[in-house]
């Protein structure tokens, strides 16, 4: 449990990102919003901000153990859409029952302040679904436009680099714009004009982002009205082939050689003492422990003494066929201008993090230039979700189906053989993975493999999937949906809070989009799922190293989370400089 200071930052910190709704009708889930980090957030606000309110106490109970009289209604009406349905902080306790708390006014801020979250919303859908419409080329980052014929536009404010983008496609004579990020003229927006048709573009100039008008005529697009268009994902035809590393006979167990003892884990194992003939037994951590005396060492895939694809055995050089894969194709989706484009800045700068991989893809609601040559690809979704469901998460699961849909347009994973989705606050070493994953070839046929990285379960700051798992989570999205849309309990609802097979209602409400892939993996695909506990270290996954935030293991893969710049590059340092 985190203590009051700490779960104050906390919410300090979620009510600063957030800037738009919950709610603007009592239909589609679709509609219903909040702006948010388009990722899990902490399991601590079971506390605070849910789809509906619970009687508040002062000291904080998991909600998975509150008693049928403790939890909260599942009605998600309560949130006002205009402001003068708005009650007054006492007129809201007695109407809805609240036992004030020493968190009661981070709960009431969210309900009070829901009009302004309902206008930012269907402002950024709308600014959105121009630009998708018109097909509005890269803005791009640190260039300005030289042009002896600029005029400021007469607004004072220009909130984004959309808007002035718009600005200048909707008058006459602008043939390309700049806008001012920060500094003395922050959200200024010049429109320029060009008479030999073309312009001088300068860099250096960090607090501008330039580009060109959108187009005139409106295209053709995909948006998703219902909640059926997000399962429903654009599948190739063909499955790639995958040679994953297999033996032509029987693995031997003769001559087989490991370690399974994993000192850099607190837990204890029980101990294999390798005689001629015993079970060959070692962590899936520890990939470099395994060997033979002779031939290749393979694992089969099968558990072996508590230890989750532990099993190896050893095949004659010449009956080896196949090879070990790592190719890592990473994808990673942003919201633009906040602090995660500064922790991808951190990133590239250093040529690490996801720009480490063999091939890599940044998506946002935005087409950016974020440095020469990297831009960003563009998702039709405002980036926005709702706080609450079961878990009392983010139920960001629409914003991801929708990430997905894109990431299966754009293929350029056939060609690797694991997708790695992970967040722009993580912090990760693609190098310590790659050998896990070539210990982990022999998953790569059928269904695949993906990696669970929690013992709480499958966590979102960093996604492992091999192609044909991601494939397969794909086929079977509307399968998943079908059998796990639940019927929409309201109130009085014994073991809705602790049920996992249905979600109450659509999924989109009641989940993040890790429980969901999660669960859609594992019940309905043949994919298999193999735990590595050296995955990753965070907040909300009982840590079991009491200094993990120094980043200063060697062993484990990534970290999370780490928000501030200064905290992601110096974890950064370590993880780079100690591998």
């Amino acid at each position: 449990m985190a203590s009051t200071d700490s779960m104050r930052d906390l919410f300090d910190d979620l009510l600063e990102s957030m800037s738009a709704s919950h709610e603007t009708s009592h239909g589609d889930a679709l509609s219903r919003r909040w702006v948010c980090r388009a990722k899990t957030v902490a399991g601590i606000f079971a506390a605070t901000l849910a789809t509906a309110l619970v009687a508040w106490s002062v000291s904080w109970t998991p909600l998975s153990v509150l008693s049928e009289t403790e939890q909260m209604p599942l009605v998600q009406e309560w949130l006002p859409t205009k402001q003068d349905q708005v009650l007054p902080f006492d007129d809201w306790v007695k109407a809805w029952h609240v036992k004030v708390g020493h968190l009661t006014d981070v709960v009431y801020h969210t309900y009070s302040h829901h009009p302004a979250f309902v206008k930012e919303l269907n402002r950024k859908t709308q600014l959105l679904r121009w630009q998708i419409g018109f097909d509005c080329p890269k803005q791009v980052v640190g260039f300005d436009l030289i042009s002896s014929k600029m005029f400021r536009f007469n607004s004072a404010n220009v909130e984004s680099a959309g808007h002035c983008q718009k600005l200048c496609t909707e008058t006459q004579g602008c043939d390309a714009w700049t806008w001012v990020h920060l500094g003395p003229m922050k959200h200024a927006c010049w429109r320029k004009r060009s008479t030999a048709g073309s312009f001088q573009f300068t860099d250096g100039h960090e607090d501008l982002i330039s580009g060109r008008p959108c187009g005139t005529d409106v295209h053709n697009y995909w948006w998703p009205e219902q909640d059926s268009d997000l399962y429903n994902l654009p599948m190739p035809h063909e499955v790639p082939f995958v040679d994953a590393p297999r033996c032509n006979v029987p693995l031997s167990r003769w001559d087989c050689q490991s370690t399974v003892n994993r000192p850099f884990l607190p837990w204890p194992l029980n101990q294999v003492h390798q005689q001629q003939g015993s079970e060959c037994c070692s962590p899936v951590e520890r990939p470099q422990a395994i060997s033979c005396r002779s031939g290749w060492a393979l694992r089969s895939g099968q558990n072996c003494n508590g230890l989750d694809a532990g099993d190896f055995g050893c095949c004659p050089d010449d009956q080896v066929q196949g090879r070990e894969r790592n190719e890592m194709h990473c994808v990673m989706l942003f919201r633009p201008w906040t602090y995660e484009q500064s922790l991808i800045e951190i990133q590239y700068r250093k040529k690490a993090g996801i720009f480490q991989c063999d091939s890599y893809a940044l998506y946002s609601n935005e087409v950016i230039e974020l440095f020469p040559g990297v831009v960003s690809r563009r998702i039709h979704s405002p980036l926005m979700c709702e706080i609450g469901g079961q878990f009392i998460t983010a139920l960001n699961l629409g914003i991801f189906l929708t990430f997905y849909r894109q990431v299966i347009l754009d293929a350029d994973f056939m060609d690797s053989a694991w997708v790695i989705k992970v967040d722009p606050d993580t912090v990760w070493n693609p190098q310590r993975l790659r050998p896990l994953l070539d210990g982990l070839s022999w998953g790569l046929d059928g269904d695949g493999i993906y990696l669970n990285n929690c013992e709480l379960g499958f966590h979102g700051p960093i996604e492992i999937f091999s192609t044909r798992s991601f494939l397969a989570l794909g086929h079977h999205a509307k399968e998943c949906a079908k059998a796990m849309d639940g019927k929409t309990c309201i109130d009085h609802c014994d073991g809705v809070w602790n049920q996992v097979e249905v979600c109450n209602g659509r999924c989109t409400d009641w989940w993040g989009e890790d429980i969901w892939a999660d669960q859609c993996l594992s019940r309905f695909t043949q994919a298999k799922r193999v735990m590595v506990k050296t995955l990753l270290q965070e907040d909300h996954c009982k840590p079991h190293i009491s200094d993990w935030r120094s980043c200063s293991n060697p062993e484990v893969v990534a970290f999370h989370p780490f928000k501030e710049p200064w905290q992601f590059e110096r974890c950064l340092d370590a993880v780079s400089g100690s591998y």
